[in-house]
């Protein structure tokens, strides 16, 4: 059996798609490919394809990742990375970052420095996801 690899929210690797309902009809099981676990609450899975969009994001479920007590993995996960270069069209974009506030060019709620220094989603008074708990040492939050 292949290797348990961890990624995290923002991360991108390359990983060969399952049998699911979703990658069946979308017509890319067992194909390898590019994919983004995305920031978003819930956590999404992007496929990416000649540095573009595949289809509209998937659960992780259906993009064969699962969550332990450790974070989210899959089996035959390789070359982890960050994001990217910015395909020609459309351009990257600056977006304010939801967490520390700072601005970058990103594809994601939050920015990459936020990404490592393990900022999460956290809940509000009644109970729902919504804003982030800013872990940097470098900045003063949002």
């Amino acid at each position: 059996m292949e290797d348990k690899t961890y990624v995290r929210p923002g991360d991108f690797f390359t990983v060969t798609l399952p049998w699911s309902e979703v990658c069946i009809a979308i017509r890319v099981a067992e194909k390898r490919m590019t994919a983004e676990l995305l920031t978003t609450i819930p956590p999404m899975v992007q496929l990416w394809e000649d540095g573009r969009h595949y289809s509209a994001s998937i659960t992780t479920g259906e993009a064969g990742l699962y969550r332990d007590d450790d974070g989210y993995y899959g089996y035959g996960i390789t070359d982890i990375r960050d994001m990217p270069e910015c395909p020609p069209e459309p351009p990257c974009i600056y977006f304010t970052c939801q967490c520390c506030g700072d601005v970058a060019i990103m594809r994601q709620p939050i920015c990459r420095d936020c990404r490592e220094a393990g900022c999460e989603p956290t809940t509000d008074s009644t109970g729902d996801l919504g804003y982030w708990n800013c872990q940097r040492t470098d900045t003063d939050g949002a």
